[in-house]
This record gives structure tokens, C-alpha cells and sequence, in this order.
């Protein structure tokens, strides 16, 4: 029966040849079904938002794509249409895709998990990277708004929310990091606060455990850690708080978490579980509903469905908060994007292993193409690069870090630089570049795989003049 209405349904949508035409060009679509896109004007007030910022938007529905790329009604041939795009259309290329709609709308990958296998999970990840070498990181960014036809869901104007948050100036986003920890997070919890706390340097962190004994410092009881949201803070980070159950165990609804319409700014959510995050279809999905709410809780969230949160769910937290911080990510995309390229660089891939499992359920609730209040973005007008009077090394992120880092620098001039690394005691340990550069800022990724926990010293030296920075390898 699925296949007569499907093949009944691609018969009555026209071929739209400029999916083929080489000389189109988008670097920014939405991707949703027809029924969407025709009933949600919305989504056209996004585009036009997003074409006056600079960028080549434009919406492609899955009827569309199933004509032209096969096989039909499957999530291979979306696969295929935008592997197709980022490959043939003319510059720029494709950059962000934003998905409207869940599984039901825009079919994904359904991922079964080796260590859960009871449980499955949807994988945008798919889309976005090269079949022959996943290791290198995703093409572009994918992100998706996890409504469902099927649960009776109105979609929300997600576009005030986006236009609003972009609009924020940054002092008013200057809020708390805040962590959520369930019943059995202790020592992990106060390892990555302290981590965060080093992070995000300029930000208070709040600490609400759900598991600790009333009269403990720690404890957030219903009304701290609903206070603490209701601040807008930047950033919202949750351990072991395992979808409806556990929440109301803390005595905090629902509809609690996912509200916060005054709130100053809206919240960037991090979890790892499929209940807090994944399924925009359920009631119990706490992160997924604060995306969807057009009024209030959150922007965007991010999360490793797989993995139980012993293994690797610290690690992919701890890379979106270093993503985060990093001043020089200028959208959500950039932060998903940064983060799973962190994971990559810190584990040793081959298909099949946990660390590749937690890979391809890396997944981004809400649109990746969002800018981060106060940061400029590559649309932007052009200007003249900063120059600083002096060379500088910006900092590097994250900072404790294992065992990749990012190292920042800047240049008052063109010409030859010199970065290298030494341990505490002053003994060269290796050089990370040695050439010419722009004025100006760049970056370098230094992996210290094999080398041992301690501080190191990186030292940039150019024209006649040094600066040095402490970093710190963290096992």
C-alpha cells in the first residue's frame, strides 16, 4: 500500500531539472516534504532572512529528490541530492542544511546500536560525510527540527526564534554555564565543571545535582535549577538525566525545562541520552521539545544518542563546550562541526567500534546556519582583517586538553613564524609550523597522542619578536 501512494505521489510531482543543473548554486538549503513546506510560511520568511545575510538559499523537498535520485522514498537518495550539490553546483558551496521535519518527514538513516540493541536511533551524521574517508570530518553541517507529521504538532516559528537570538547583543547572552547532573553523576560532573570552568573563563558555572542530599552545596533542588534556566543561560549541560522519569523524580516538569519565554537568551542544550535529546516525536523528549517551543528553552542542542555516558558521553559534552568557547566559531554549525571533528581527532576510528557508533549518532536539533550573538560570520561585509600591534597567541581550545587542541595566533605582519612546543623544563618537544603566513589570525590543531600528562609551553616567534602561552595535556 506505502509504495502505491508513494509511486501515485512521485508520478503527480513535476521533474524539477535545476537539481541537476550544474549551473545552480545554493550553500544553504532547507530540506523538508511538501506538505511542509505548503502549509508553514515560515519557512520562506527563513529563506529570505537568510538570502539577505549573504547567503544562496533555497527549499528542496524530498517529492523533488525522489524523482530525480534513486532509489525513491529512501533516505539514500537525499544522501545522494546533497553529496550531489556540495560535488557539481557552482560556488559557494554547500555549506548548511537545515532539516524540517522528522523521520517521518525526511527519512534518516536508522542506526542500530551494537551496545543497545534494542534501541535505535536517527543519524543525520550520514548525510554529511565522505563514504571513503569519515575520518576527515563532515562536507557541511546538517541540523533538523525534530517535529513529526505523526504526533500532531503545530511547527513553530522557528524563524522569530532564530531571527531573535541572532539579534541578541552579546553581553546580553553573558549568562551562567549550567550543569545538570542525575543520580549517579559525582565525580565525572565535578571533573567537567572544572574543565568548563576553565573554558569558559568570563561565565559563572551553576551546579544543580538532582542526585545530591538536600543541604548539600551542590544539591539543585526544583526551584534552583528552574531559576538557573529561567536566566537564559548560554549554555545547558546534562549528565544522567534520562528523559521524563528522572526529571519528575527531581520534582521538574516538562514543560518546566522547555518554557522560559522571558528568559534573556535562549539556551544552547547538550546532552546524551536519546530521551533528553533525540526523538522530537515523544513527550519525553526534553531537549527536543526546548527546540521546538517557539517562545522559549533552547536554540539548538546537540547529543550522542549511542554511547552510555561512562564511555564517551564526558568527551563529546567537554568538545561542545570547547567548541563553544571558541571565539572564532561563528554559528551553531561551526560548533557541530568542531565538535565532531574534535571526536574524531581524539579517537582512533574503524567502523564498527564504539567511538565510530558514537560518531554517526552525533546529531544537531535546530538550525546550523544560526549565528552566535556578538560573533561576525564569513557573510558578513568584507572588512580588513585585525592586525594586532604586536604578534600574539590568542589562547588554544580546549585548554585542559586530550589530546588534541587548537592553537590561535595572530600576526601584525606577513612573513616568516615560527610555532613550536617545549615541555616545562624547556626541552623542544616539536615543531608545529615553520612558514610564511598573512597578517593577521590562524589556527593549528597540535595532536600530543603519546606524549604525557603536564603543562607545555607553545612559543611563536616572527620578525624578531616572541610570545609563549601555557597549555595544559590532561589524561
Amino acid at each position: 500500500m506505502f509504495a502505491v501512494v508513494l509511486l501515485a505521489l512521485l508520478i503527480s510531482v513535476p521533474v524539477r531539472a535545476e537539481l541537476r543543473d550544474p549551473n545552480n548554486s545554493a550553500d544553504y538549503i532547507i530540506l523538508t516534504n511538501q506538505e511542509v513546506l505548503s502549509n508553514n510560511a515560515w519557512i520562506d520568511s527563513l529563506l529570505d532572512y537568510r538570502t539577505a545575510q549573504g547567503r544562496v538559499s533555497m527549499a528542496v523537498t524530498v517529492e523533488e529528490i525522489w524523482v530525480e535520485f534513486t532509489p525513491q522514498g529512501s533516505e539514500t537518495a537525499i544522501r545522494e541530492f546533497l553529496h550531489y550539490v556540495y560535488d557539481n553546483w557552482q560556488a559557494p558551496r554547500l555549506k548548511d542544511v537545515f532539516i524540517v521535519g522528522h523521520v517521518d518527514v525526511v527519512p534518516t538513516r536508522q542506526h542500530t546500536s551494537p551496545i543497545f540493541p534494542l534501541q535505535w536511533f536517527y543519524s543525520d551524521y550520514a548525510y554529511a560525510f565522505d563514504s571513503n574517508a569519515p575520518e576527515a570530518g563532515p562536507l557541511f553541517r546538517v541540523g533538523r527540527l525534530p517535529w513529526a507529521l505523526t504526533n500532531g504538532s503545530i511547527v513553530p516559528n522557528y524563524f522569530g526564534k532564530a531571527r531573535t537570538y541572532e539579534a541578541q547583543e552579546q553581553d546580553l547572552c553573558n549568562n551562567p554555564i549550567q550543569l545538570i547532573a542525575g543520580a549517579n553523576e559525582t565525580f565525572r560532573f565535578e571533573e567537567i565543571a572544572e574543565n568548563l570552568a576553565s573554558l569558559f573563563v568570563d561565565y559563572p558555572i551553576e551546579r544543580d545535582y538532582i542526585g545530591r542530599a538536600p543541604g548539600d552545596s551542590a544539591f539543585g533542588d526544583p526551584e534552583e535549577i528552574l531559576t538557573h534556566l529561567a536566566a537564559g543561560p548560554l549554555a545547558t549541560f546534562v549528565f544522567d538525566v534520562c528523559g521524563a522519569e528522572s526529571w519528575g523524580t527531581s520534582g521538574v516538569e516538562i514543560g518546566d525545562v522547555t518554557g522560559f519565554a522571558n528568559a534573556p537568551c535562549y539556551s544552547i542544550y547538550a546532552g546524551m541520552t536519546s530521551d533528553d535529546l533525540g526523538r522530537g516525536d515523544s513527550n519525553e523528549s526534553i531537549m527536543g521539545n526546548a527546540v521546538i517551543n517557539p517562545e522559549g528553552g533552547a536554540i539548538a542542542a546537540f547529543s550522542n544518542t549511542d554511547v552510555p555516558w561512562w564511555y564517551s558521553g564526558q568527551t563529546f559534552e567537554y568538545q561542545v563546550a570547547g567548541a563553544l568557547a571558541d571565539p572564532f566559531n561563528y554559528s551553531i554549525g561551526d560548533v557541530w562541526e568542531s565538535t565532531v571533528d574534535g571526536y574524531i581527532e581524539t579517537y582512533g576510528y574503524s567502523e564498527g567500534t564504539q567511538q565510530w557508533e558514537t560518531l554517526f549518532t552525533s546529531i544537531l536539533l535546530g538550525d546550523p546556519a544560526t549565528i552566535i550573538p556578538g560573533r561576525t560570520t564569513s557573510v558578513d561585509p568584507i572588512v580588513s582583517p585585525v592586525v594586532p600591534s604586536t604578534i600574539q597567541i590568542v589562547g588554544n581550545y580546549p585548554n585542559p586538553f586530550n589530546p588534541s587542541t587548537t592553537i590561535n595566533f595572530m600576526l601584525n605582519r606577513a612573513g616568516s613564524a615560527r610555532l613550536a612546543v617545549f615541555d616545562i623544563t624547556g626541552r623542544a618537544v616539536t615543531t608545529l609550523a615553520e612558514q610564511s603566513f598573512t597578517a593577521g589570525q590562524h589556527s593549528i590543531v597540535w595532536n600530543a597522542a603519546g606524549l604525557a600528562s603536564g603543562i607545555y609551553l607553545v612559543r611563536l616567534e616572527s620578525g624578531g619578536q616572541f610570545d609563549t602561552h601555557k597549555i595544559t595535556l590532561l589524561k
